[in-house]
């Protein structure tokens, strides 16, 4: 992820993934008032370690039922884009496929639409 400012020069850049053979893809960004950079995508690492933080919803790899299923995830940057604030898996009932939709609500909610046949726990 790359913040750029108000005449394009970059901010910050920032990576999220595992440490080894990652392909994991960023489907859709938002921004809060604050600045804090929201994310969501398909989490794949060949390491199986895409980090998540303390607290989330799913700090653990996904128990699939479909083999090699994607696993979508949810992250916050910190303003300045050095800290992973919170980082989620999804872990749907098969296939994650966030989106390209991400919202924030002014009560400081964050919004994530999915396509496919993947259920998301509420």
């Amino acid at each position: 992820m790359v913040r750029l400012d108000a005449a394009g020069a970059p901010v910050y850049a920032s990576v999220l993934g595992g440490r080894l053979a990652d392909s994991s893809v960023g489907q859709a960004i938002a921004v809060d008032a604050a600045g804090h950079a929201y994310v969501t995508g398909i989490a794949a690492s060949a390491s199986h370690d895409f980090p998540t933080t303390p607290g989330a919803y799913r700090a653990g790899e996904c128990d699939n039922v479909l083999r090699f299923a994607n696993d979508g995830f949810v992250a916050k940057l910190s303003t300045d884009g050095s800290m992973l604030l919170y980082s989620t898996l999804l872990c749907g009932s098969g296939d994650d496929l966030p989106a390209a939709s991400l919202s924030m609500r002014p009560e400081t909610r964050t919004s994530l639409a999915q396509r496919g046949r993947a259920t998301f726990p509420p």
